[in-house]
């Protein structure tokens, strides 16, 4: 190292000149403060800096003045500091681990003032890189320069565990380059780009579940936002869909592929409108879209992809374009609430698993949906795929018209209930269901305690809790073919009137250093047996009847004990957890 060279020189020749003795101490003047060097010297030494050692010497003698120690002592001393400063911060992985003042060192080291709250680097085209947030604000400004250079790019800021805490970000026009930044922000629901965002790596924003509100300058030429939708400038790709896009939504008509896993796992969505011109819906495209309730593909659609809609637990009206000539296997798998399918002549492939299984966890294999009906044409490959594997066909007509004409299968309009449990008296619930063109229901309940008229009137009998299925069926008329739609009827149980009385305990270490501590919790109006349940058994036990035990010597920190009432007849379960403190 340059500093390690420039201080074996400077020592040589200060001992060179101590032998001269006293042919050289007439000639050399005296300084009054002898210059250091100091561990940040070395740190920010670049190739143009000079180092001066302290030559002065006292009149005549050669002996150093001011401090003790040597020049040979301050030199290996500057030495040592400058190889470990080096090691702290020789790798990632060190840097990752640092804490309190080696914090503030890497920053220096790194390019940070010390004052700031982030951490960043200077790149070779004099622009800055900023890699790491210490602040604490939930609304977090990106300074658009730092020392007077220009910041461009975010390496990994926020990522993971960082950007917990944050709720907003906003990143100033001078950012060009985004990449491995914003992961894990759990809180997040805001970010503003400026006009300067050129590139978005792809795990940007990835794990950010209310990241939901996006807005990007109009004046930026890469990006433009709609509808929690990130897309190219021109709108024609997407090229992120955020964790918290929710609602009924509207994908911009330039689309014509929906890229593989593009709304997978997206829970918040309940409707989507597919532009006329998509071409292409990828590989688990919507999958796991749980809130998704319907969808009409369109006919410009050629091929539905494995585990297109797979998930789609909520999914009970899909319309198949026109177009499509293919489905592939779990296209609509485990979609609960998918009871029949109208599948057009146009389509002339099928694997298995497309449409009417879902995965059994307890058999360990995808298994059929019970009663799930196929509608299509006489000999098409709907047919062929329904004979095959058993499902029941209906044979309908595809004469002209579109592909809305053709699902003339009946809809049902009815929502679930969810109510609590009475003690006094039995309750009535109208599910006031409807269909198309005036239909005949009929109703069946999973229950016999829970009785439904031909009406749809459910009574619930007093004291009665739990979960009810009822099966609403539309006859089969001329204009449509029978189906059925189940709703959920919920009876919840009271809520326990149980009372904890016992307050938090805040308790000094030193009250239990010598003798264990003991308390009684106090409940009261409990329905069920009472639990008791403590966090570290090890120092706090808790008795059967609710005499707590805190072990002498228990560390410092916070325990907690939970209490819990198993419930009893109308009433559920309740748990109350108490705060131990040693401090």
């Amino acid at each position: 190292m340059k500093a390690k060279k420039i201080a074996a020189l400077g020592l040589s020749l200060m001992m060179t000149m101590s032998l001269c003795g006293d042919v050289l101490a007439a000639d050399i003047p005296v300084q009054e403060e002898p210059a250091t060097i100091s561990v940040e010297d070395i740190a920010g030494e670049t190739e143009d800096e000079e180092i001066t050692f302290a030559e002065s010497a006292d009149e005549g003698t050669g002996e150093n003045v001011g401090d003790t120690e040597t020049d040979e002592e301050i030199a290996i001393e500057s030495e040592d500091r400058e190889e470990s400063v080096e090691d702290a911060f020789s790798s990632e992985e060190n840097t990752a681990a640092l804490e309190g003042e080696d914090i503030e060192a890497y920053r220096e080291l790194d390019g940070d003032n010390g004052d700031e709250i982030f951490s960043w680097h200077e790149t070779e085209d004099g622009t800055v890189t900023i890699t790491a947030y210490w602040g604490e604000e939930n609304v977090v400004t990106i300074p658009s320069e730092l020392k007077g250079h220009a910041v461009t790019t975010l390496d990994g800021i926020f990522s993971n565990s960082a950007g917990s805490a944050v709720t907003e970000i906003i990143i100033p026009d001078s950012v060009q380059t985004i990449k491995g930044s914003f992961m894990s922000c759990q809180n997040l629901t805001k970010i503003t780009l400026g006009r300067g965002v050129t590139s978005i790596d792809k795990y940007t924003f990835f794990e950010c579940p209310k990241l939901k509100n996006v807005i990007v300058s109009d004046k930026n030429t890469a990006y433009s936002a709609e509808s929690s939708i990130l897309y190219n400038k021109a709108k024609t790709k997407i090229e992120h869909v955020f964790e918290g896009i929710s609602g009924n939504i509207k994908i911009s008509d330039k689309i014509e592929e929906i890229e593989d896993h593009q709304f997978e796992n997206r829970p918040g969505i309940t409707g989507i409108t597919l532009p006329g011109g998509l071409k292409r819906i990828g590989y688990a495209a919507f999958k796991n879209c749980t809130g998704l309730t319907s969808v009409v593909i369109p006919d410009s659609v050629q091929e539905i992809y494995m585990w297109a809609f797979d998930g789609c637990s909520s999914l009970s009206s899909v319309s198949i374009g026109r177009g499509v000539k293919s489905i592939y296997s779990s296209a609509f798998g485990d979609c609960a609430s998918l009871k029949s399918l109208v599948i057009p002549p146009e389509v002339t492939y099928m694997e298995q698993y497309a449409v009417g299984y879902y995965y059994d966890s307890d058999a360990g294999k995808d298994v059929q949906v019970r009663n799930f009906i196929i509608y299509g044409e006489k000999g098409s490959t709907a047919e062929k795929f329904a004979n095959q594997y058993g499902f029941t066909f209906v044979s309908k007509s595809f004469s002209g018209g579109t592909s809305s004409d053709a699902q003339n299968y009946n809809t049902i309009t009815a929502s679930n209930k969810t109510m609590t449990v009475s003690a006094s008296k039995a309750r009535t619930w109208a599910i006031n269901a409807k269909a198309k063109g005036g239909v005949k229901l009929s109703y069946k309940s999973s229950n016999a305690k829970v009785k439904v008229s031909s009406t749809g009137k459910v009574t619930i009998p007093k004291k009665f809790a739990g979960t009810v299925k009822i099966t609403i069926t539309a006859s089969a008329t001329k204009a449509y073919a029978k189906t059925s739609k189940v709703v959920t009827l919920t009876v919840k149980k009271a809520a326990n009137p149980m009372k904890v009385t016992t307050k938090n305990q805040k308790i000094k270490a030193s009250a239990i250093k010598k003798k264990a501590k003991t308390f009684t919790i106090k409940v009261t109006k409990a329905q069920g047996k009472v639990t008791y349940k403590s966090s570290a058994s090890k120092y706090i036990k808790v008795a059967k009847n609710g005499k707590a035990t805190i072990r002498k010597r228990t560390p410092k920190g916070k325990y907690k004990i939970t209490v819990t009432a198993a419930g009893k007849g109308i009433y559920g379960k309740k748990s109350k957890v108490i705060t131990i403190t040693i401090k």
